[in-house]
């Protein structure tokens, strides 16, 4: 299906497409392939939504008061030499919550900067330790006193309208699935409104506070897709952080042409590993090994317990996948000698606020269900003996605090093949494989640095001070 869509995509031109003024595909194609997958698959959603009806949306809208006025992004603002864009879904470390992917990386730069945060479900985590940060609450509403001007300029035409309908059915042919032609063509119009009454305060804070380098988690998001394309038409280079899975996952997969201007210049990964199975639209040169900071720490100073009374299996959740593998969780603890083992159920952050109504089997399980960011997911992998999952960089981060390592073999099993063909990881099938697997399990393979490269922070910043040295030159000359 992956191949077929980017196929399909070269094929006819769609990030060559302009509606109303902007390229509209790449601020869809992943939530329009997303939709594909699951209505094929079968699959839950990745995240929570908020704030779906009247109330919640105004009690949102209150909540974000305070950012709007005490850290206004377009106030104040003075040229700093890098700007940030970091993970607004913040984990508690010690009595703060902190970025996993940027803080240790603002705390060593040998730079000025700007850290701008969105809401994480219309919400900010406190307190932080974070300086010079910025909400972006205060553009969005800007953008809501622009709509009415902009409704009347940008409203897509007929013929408009009949391409995204043509489009989708050329989806719904191609993929045999039923997508609905008038919520997409609200959906693009809905992005249009939104890029036109943000774009002009984008436009201002990158020209205000001049920035010799665009640091972000998370490229393909709604506003890093508009700053990036801003920041290219004014020669600032843009450098992504992994956050997590690339390879043969959409935001991540690319033809070889293509008018790419929304995408990164550089990528910092994690190890060897991710640039090997990367297929971003960037020269290979520009793929930076580089390590992750928060592996690296937890790493080092993870502290093993000695003494448990049961050995831990671990539970690595997902929402696309979620209502099986808690299926799998239940089965195997009605099977399992619970006196000898533990069973803990790591919910991912975008599960937490709707598992008890899409997973209500969970409710009375006989063993824990973590739903909350008090304490960080090292905490539970440094209790674990045992790691369960089907997709998600955890696994790589268990395997290397050597956990012994189950892939089920569902949607996403996949991405992680590495692991179980080169004997770091076993792939099941059924909770009668996975409780022999356990009852007969073997050491797996020692992980190494081809995954996880060592001395994150100085690399960063070795990297940074290249590009910049660059943009220097350039703007010289």
């Amino acid at each position: 299906m992956l191949n077929e869509f980017i196929a399909f995509e070269e094929q006819n031109n769609l990030f060559e497409k302009v509606i109303q003024d902007i390229y509209f595909w790449p601020f869809i194609r992943f939530e329009l392939y997303r939709e594909i997958v699951t209505k094929k698959n079968d699959l839950g959603e990745m995240h929570t939504q908020a704030g779906e009806n009247r109330l919640e949306r105004l009690l949102n809208k209150v909540a974000q008061l305070p950012g709007y006025f005490m850290r206004n992004p377009l106030w104040n603002l003075r040229r700093k030499d890098v700007l940030i864009f970091n993970h607004s879904r913040r984990v508690k470390q010690g009595h703060f919550y902190e970025c996993l992917f940027t803080e240790d990386l603002v705390r060593s730069l040998p730079y000025s900067y700007y850290v701008m945060e969105k809401p994480y479900l219309k919400r900010h985590f406190k307190p932080v330790l974070t300086k010079n940060l910025k909400y972006l609450e205060n553009i969005y509403f800007l953008g809501i006193r622009k709509k009415r001007y902009v409704r009347k300029k940008y409203l897509m035409n007929r013929a408009e309208n009949s391409f995204i309908e043509s489009l989708i059915e050329d989806f719904n042919r191609m993929f045999n699935v039923q997508l609905d032609q008038s919520k997409w063509k609200s959906r693009v119009q809905t992005i249009i409104f939104d890029y036109h009454s943000r774009y002009d305060a984008y436009h201002y804070i990158l020209n205000k506070v001049q920035p010799k380098v665009l640091i972000q988690v998370v490229s393909y998001s709604f506003e890093n897709l508009m700053f990036n394309e801003i920041a290219h038409k004014i020669g600032i280079p843009v450098i992504e952080l992994q956050h997590g899975f690339i390879g043969n996952y959409l935001p991540y997969v690319y033809q070889s042409k293509g008018n790419y201007q929304h995408h990164p210049d550089y990528l910092f990964c994690f190890g060897q590993y991710w640039k090997d199975v990367s297929r971003l639209p960037i020269n290979k040169k520009n793929i930076i090994v580089t390590g992750a900071s928060y592996y690296e720490k937890k790493k080092k100073t993870i502290d093993i317990e000695t003494k448990k009374n049961k050995e831990i299996i671990l539970f690595l959740s997902q929402g696309i996948i979620g209502k099986r593998l808690s299926k799998i969780a239940l089965s195997l603890a009605q099977i399992l000698n619970l006196n000898k083992y533990e069973i803990i159920y790591k919910l991912h952050p975008g599960e937490y606020h709707r598992w008890k109504k899409e997973y209500p089997w969970l409710i009375t399980a006989p063993f824990e269900i973590i739903d909350h960011n008090e304490r960080d997911l090292y905490y539970y992998l440094q209790k674990a003996d045992y790691q369960i999952g089907v997709g998600t960089t955890a696994i790589f981060e268990g395997l290397g605090l050597g956990l012994k390592t189950f892939i089920y073999k569902d949607y996403g099993h996949q991405m992680v093949e590495a692991l179980y063909k080169n004997n770091y990881a076993v792939l099941f099938t059924s909770v009668e494989e996975l409780y022999s697997n356990i009852i007969n399990v073997r050491e797996p393979a020692v992980i190494t640095d081809y995954f996880w490269e060592t001395h994150s922070i100085e690399n960063m910043i070795k990297e940074i001070e290249k590009i910049i040295s660059k943009k220097k030159i350039k703007d010289n000359n």
